[in-house]
């Protein structure tokens, strides 16, 4: 019975962690995002409430914070595909933003998105080595970001 042996057969597709973080994102009690060195710090207020939690800018909260939960949302949705194999050549890779989470407990991460044509590539201290990103709005996230940052 070859099914017994299918998890073997498909493994470099089933077996790999597509998460980003070691924590759920939700939970994270603030966020700092750093773009072209420039940066903004996020608080993530009533986080144990998922109903009412929202993303607020730490210097103004009271600031409207509509694109700032749109952009996070699609950004928390992100995985990865797959891991860095040695048929990749990724010379040129240009670092284009990161983002920084913080938990109550455990200490921070920070997950740092790479470009290299229409590939796109990111590295935490979760996935230990650069994986590849899935999902087509990793271009919009990142044409976002000088509204999002010189707010």
């Amino acid at each position: 019975d070859d099914r017994k042996f299918t998890p073997l057969f498909k493994a470099r597709t089933n077996l790999p962690d597509r998460g980003l973080w070691s924590q759920k994102s939700a939970d994270a009690i603030s966020a700092v995002i750093n773009f072209q060195g420039q940066s903004t710090e996020l608080e993530h207020s009533n986080w144990q409430d998922k109903q009412n939690a929202k993303w607020k800018y730490k210097a103004t909260p009271e600031k409207d914070n509509t694109q700032l939960e749109t952009w996070l949302g699609k950004f928390f949705r992100l995985s990865a595909s797959r891991y860095i194999s040695t048929d990749d050549q990724l010379d040129g890779l240009e670092s284009r933003f990161s983002v920084t989470l913080r938990w109550e407990e455990g200490d921070p991460q920070t997950l740092e998105i790479f470009q290299k044509e229409k590939d796109w590539w990111a590295v935490s201290e979760h996935t230990r080595k650069k994986v590849k990103l899935t999902g087509n709005t990793l271009v919009a996230l990142n044409d976002d970001l000088p509204s999002l940052i010189g707010e």
